[in-house]
């Protein structure tokens, strides 16, 4: 894949788009207050990266969304 095949741009959201995206926002948030229950440690460490991870790639797949 060359640089000219990544999509970089951003996109405009519709209302309902970003209403599912708060949603993702707010189901992270509770999965995170769980995971910070535990003791610190490196697979806590990983566990809060992958939550970003997760929450990053659902928010651009909803973005990509067409109408």
């Amino acid at each position: 894949m060359t640089p000219s095949e990544i999509d970089f741009e951003s996109r405009p959201m519709s209302d309902e788009q970003r209403e599912r995206v708060s949603d993702n926002i707010k189901a992270a948030a509770a999965l995170l207050y769980a995971i910070r229950q535990t003791p610190h440690s490196r697979e806590r460490s990983c566990a809060i990266t992958k939550l970003e991870e997760c929450v990053m790639w659902a928010n651009k797949a909803i973005s990509r969304e067409t109408d």
